[in-house]
């Protein structure tokens, strides 16, 4: 079935905490291992890493890279995931995918020093610090539940759009 007629389900992350902070710690050490060579930083982002959030029990992890690095990266990720959102895909950013382990896992490549790199982290760190907008969030999530992701994502995106402009000052988010 395509993600986009899937059901929205949306759990506390306190139900997979333990497990997604191990996940991540072996996935940053198997994608070490893929990069070595190169300077790479891996953070955990997204809903998973968030205390107190609702999420889809999946994982994304930033690969934070120099730019002269990140087409070698992209070969190599090209090896351990799928190509994915080609569409977001820029001169500082690219995304991939995983199905095929505990976790649906998005692997979030961004140059260092760009708002590819800050896009994440950084929206992470605000609703760690802001239980508003974390609250605000949950609230959406809990108003898509058992509806269709085809009809979540573009609220979710409007969610994003206005977090980037307003807290972040990102304007380009592909």
């Amino acid at each position: 079935m395509p993600a986009d007629l899937e059901t929205c389900h949306f759990f506390p992350v306190e139900e997979f905490w333990d497990e997604a902070k191990d996940f991540f710690k072996k996935e940053s050490e198997l994608l070490g291992n893929l990069l070595s060579g190169i300077s790479v930083v891996f953070e955990h982002v997204g809903g998973a890493s968030i205390p107190g959030s609702l999420t889809k029990k999946d994982i994304d992890i930033q690969i934070i890279v120099q730019k002269k690095d990140l087409s070698y990266v992209i070969e190599q990720l090209k090896k351990y995931g799928q190509a994915k959102n080609l569409e977001n895909w820029n001169e500082s950013k690219a995304i991939f995918n995983s199905k095929g382990k505990k976790f649906s896992t998005d692997y979030l490549v961004s140059v260092s020093e760009t708002d590819a790199e800050r896009q994440y982290w950084e929206a992470r760190d605000v609703l760690i610090n802001n239980p508003v907008l974390l609250k605000k969030y949950n609230d959406l999530k809990h108003s898509f539940e058992g509806k269709l992701y085809k009809d979540y994502r573009p609220a979710k995106k409007n969610f994003w759009e206005t977090i980037y402009k307003e807290q972040l000052n990102i304007n380009d988010i592909r």
